[in-house]
């Protein structure tokens, strides 16, 4: 066996020679003086690649020209700094543009936030509502534990819950005459003043009946505002943005019942009343510098200019449905209670899926769990595991605020026809009131009957025929007009007194 030399340091046994990354290996004798040469060729390349990553001189042999590392290092610096300002100045040109052309194209500093402005002043109605609906399950314990001598039996307790869905149901059957004289703007105000009028009864209220009765006004302000809340924001914004604002009153109720439970819990009874009672003066307040509805406005003949360009509505929001005898002379509409306009199909079809959708929305159970939330757990708590109950109220809770929660009041203010729209929307709100009274009213009765679990499995029946319901029944009208929709009712018989294709929107 040959042994290496010994003058030869790169000498070895094994045959495979050292390579650079890339570079093929050498492929010759290990004695040969080409080798020896070629090693001490490949330690040198390595060393210079290693001094560059030592930030040295990149030279093959070593060499250190003067300031070369310095000036190198300067120019690469000098090149970054360069080219980042350059990405940033780009980056925020781009921004500009964008903003700038979407701001161009969508007049949203004028429309947008102009229609926003009415949407929260009408929404506010709805925190009332939702302070209204929680009030009883922060104010119940509240009173019990503070002023024990006004609740005597779990009878008047349940009287504090049920009896607003009571007063709001009529309150409701009043709305449609007065919305249809006074306009939905001025309905909502002169409802202000009322409703923090029952609010500052229940504050001072020195004995049951004055309780109930602070209640009961409560409701039928309730029943005076819910219907016109909701049309006047469906009227007054542009189809394109419609379903998008028209679900800020449903998240407003629902902000107004997370406002009561969260005060109540460290709030007197009566303070909570008094704190609610603010939020009315807000409404009234908010609403002052607002327009009427245009499409009111056109239904009594009455000049509607000024509210279109204050919202500056598109030609396609305001579009309006003209019968086919419109050549002949136009007269004043005929009541919604004859023959002939009730089973029409432009009042019949909506009438029937808006009852219904509002008729599911309160047999889902929704409001027994909100009023009965604490006796809910209770029960629950005793035979299963603490989270499961809580995991399904969210779950519960998530579901219905994203479909059913607020989906039904919006169509509400959408699928009626214009001149019948008032009372239609007010039956509407009176058919979910008192929907909301039954089941508030018979969820103990039931409980009994069918036990805890056989109750919310009849609510889940309630929920799946719903389901199948708007599967087949419910048109969409994301993206049409109020014209559009009444069209759609009504059938091909019926023309539109402008081409809704050809109006070009401002969303």
């Amino acid at each position: 066996m040959r042994r290496p030399q010994a003058d030869n340091p790169f000498a070895s046994s094994s045959p495979r020679v050292p390579t650079l990354p890339g570079r093929a290996p050498f492929r010759g004798s290990p004695t040969s003086p080409r080798y020896a040469l070629k090693i001490i060729r490949i330690q040198r390349l390595a060393q210079s690649e290693l001094a560059v990553k030592r930030h040295r001189s990149p030279c093959r042999y070593n060499f250190h020209p003067p300031f070369s590392v310095s000036r190198t290092n300067r120019r690469r610096r000098s090149h970054t700094r360069t080219i980042s300002i350059a990405i940033v100045a780009g980056c925020l040109k781009l921004f500009v543009e964008l903003i700038g052309s979407a701001f161009d194209m969508t007049k949203i500093p004028a429309a947008f936030l102009k229609q926003l402005w009415l949407t929260f002043g009408a929404s506010l109605a709805f925190l009332i509502i939702g302070l209204v609906r929680g009030y009883s399950a922060s104010a119940i314990p509240s009173i019990e534990n503070l002023d024990s001598d006004l609740i005597q039996s779990s009878e008047q307790k349940s009287w504090i819950g049920a009896i607003p869905p009571l007063g709001a149901f009529v309150g409701s059957m009043c709305s449609g005459p007065l919305m249809q004289q006074a306009g939905r703007k001025r309905t909502l105000q002169l409802t202000a003043p009322l409703w923090a009028a029952s609010w500052l009864v229940l504050g001072f209220a020195a004995n049951f009946p004055l309780v109930l009765l602070g209640r009961l006004l409560s409701g039928l302000c309730v029943g005076f505002v819910l219907a016109p809340a909701q049309v006047y924001v469906s009227e007054c914004c542009d189809p394109q943005i419609r379903g998008r604002l028209g679900s800020l009153p449903t998240l407003s109720m629902s902000l107004g019942i997370l406002i009561s439970y969260l005060a109540g819990s460290w709030l007197y009874w009566r303070h909570l009343a008094f704190l609610s009672a603010i939020f009315c003066a807000a409404m009234f307040v908010v609403l002052l510098p607002l327009p009427e509805s245009p499409v009111w406005l056109h239904a009594k003949g009455l000049d509607n200019t000024y509210a279109i360009k204050w919202l500056h509505l598109s030609e396609h929001a305001i579009a309006t449905v003209k019968p086919e005898e419109s050549n002949e002379k136009v007269e004043e509409p005929k009541s919604l209670f004859t023959r002939e306009v009730f089973f029409s199909s432009a009042v019949i079809k909506p009438l029937t899926v808006g009852f219904a959708l509002l008729f599911f929305q309160q047999f889902s159970g929704i409001d027994a769990v909100i009023f009965f939330t604490v006796e809910i757990f209770q029960s629950a708590g005793n035979s299963i595991r603490r989270y499961l109950p809580i995991a399904s109220l969210v779950l519960f809770m998530l579901g219905f605020s994203l479909g059913f929660g607020g989906l039904p009041f919006l169509l509400l203010g959408e699928l009626f026809p214009t001149h019948y729209r008032s009372q239609l929307s007010a039956m509407g709100s009176a058919v979910n009131l008192l929907s909301m009274f039954t089941v508030i009213k018979s969820y103990h009765a039931l409980e009994h009957v069918l036990t805890s679990a056989g109750t919310f499995w009849m609510y889940s029946c309630f929920c799946a025929v719903a389901f199948f319901f708007v599967l087949f029944m419910v048109p969409e009208t994301k993206g049409k007009s109020l014209a559009e929709i009444e069209q759609h009712f009504r059938g091909k018989k019926e023309k539109e007194n402008i081409d809704l294709q050809t109006i070009k929107t401002k969303f």
